[in-house]
């Protein structure tokens, strides 16, 4: 199943005169591209997390999902093979296949670990800029580039030392890169640090308002989740939601005082959001 609207706006513009509007639901409208911020919203967030049909969103994660497979193989590799180019494994397995020489193996070698410490650098920058959440794939990655670069920074030293191989200490400076990018990024994502709002603060703020913060049910996890999206998937649900928010006081429903007070709320916090002002205002406006 999915939800029965595309967009928050035409929820909030085709819903019953009869009831009362559910900020909650509203926003869960505004948020249903990502059902995991929408089953943080509350209890009926929750619920209409889980009728959110697979489909399209389905088929484009596993889309992604083959293509960051893929990806990361072809990643994967890199460090692997910046050592397994220069082992002596082929050799042992295989009588009759000799270790690869000094002049093909370190370049490659090379070659391998710059795109490993490259690779890393990236992945560093965009688990920055997504909220630097905890990210094991990232960590992973960081620590077998780390010990694949320790091997290698002495197994090439062998390997130049059995061909008699001059010129290493330049091919050396990936490997070396390599190691040290990824003993950062794997320090930086165990001790990662995120801003958090101090929950005093946010709770002294609704008072004033005359709403709370965070509550427990839309809770700072939805709020959070919503400030870590992207801007352009952060800014179009937000436009919908105070689009929403704008048709229910067209319609009568809330006051304008009230839905100044409810764009202000963030993004993933309207679970949370108390009406304040007169209660029978949106009754005697729908007549």
């Amino acid at each position: 199943m999915s939800l029965s609207y595309e967009t928050a706006e035409e929820w909030a513009e085709e819903l019953s005169l009869s009831v009362d509007p559910d900020l909650e639901t509203l926003e869960a409208y505004a948020l249903q591209r990502h059902p995991e911020i929408v089953a943080a919203l509350g209890p009926q967030g929750a619920v209409l997390a889980e009728r959110i049909r697979p489909g399209a969103n389905e088929r484009r994660g596993t889309l992604s999902c083959i293509a960051g497979l893929l990806l990361f193989g072809a990643i994967g590799v890199a460090p692997i093979l910046g050592v397994a180019i220069y082992a002596e494994a082929p050799g042992v397995l295989f009588t009759s296949v000799p270790p690869v020489a000094a002049r093909t193996a370190i370049p490659i070698s090379s070659w391998c670990f710059g795109i490993t410490a490259a690779v890393l650098l990236v992945g560093a920058i965009v688990w920055l800029v997504r909220g630097a959440r905890w990210n094991p794939a990232l960590l992973g990655y960081a620590v077998l580039s780390f010990v694949m670069a320790g091997f290698a920074t002495i197994g090439l030293a062998n390997v130049a030392a059995r061909d008699e191989f001059a010129g290493l200490a330049g091919w050396l400076w990936p490997v070396r890169a390599a190691l040290i990018v990824a003993a950062v990024v794997g320090l930086a994502v165990l001790l990662r640090v995120r801003h958090r709002t101090p929950d005093g603060a946010g709770a002294s703020d609704g008072a004033d308002r005359g709403q709370p913060g965070h509550g427990a049910q839309a809770g700072p996890d939805a709020v959070e989740l919503a400030a870590a999206l992207p801007e352009e998937d952060r800014e179009r649900a937000l436009a919908d939601r105070n689009a929403a928010l704008d048709a229910l006081g067209r319609r009568g429903f809330l006051t304008g005082g009230t839905v100044g007070q409810a764009r202000a709320v963030p993004l993933g916090g309207l679970g949370a959001f108390r009406w304040t002002g007169n209660p029978d205002a949106g009754t005697a406006a729908r007549g």
